[in-house]
């Protein structure tokens, strides 16, 4: 039962591979053609928040250690 898994799976992932291949095989490619090039995604806010919770951290805490350096 095993071996038959295995052997679909493989069969499954040569089906892929056959598209893919077509796929290739259908593309053109043009110098005439402007290159559409993917615009860089803004910042996630959430990352945004973050950093402004790591710098609030960071301030609250930078009294503390100066506090224990002294002692």
């Amino acid at each position: 039962m095993a071996e038959q898994t295995k052997i679909e799976a493989q069969l499954l992932e040569l089906e892929g591979m056959r598209d893919i291949q077509v796929g290739l095989e259908l593309a053109r490619i043009s110098e005439d053609e402007q290159m559409r090039v993917d615009v860089a995604p803004e910042q996630p806010r959430p990352i945004e928040a973050k950093l402004r919770a790591l710098d609030k951290f960071v301030r609250v805490l930078r009294p503390f250690c100066r506090l224990q350096r002294a002692a």
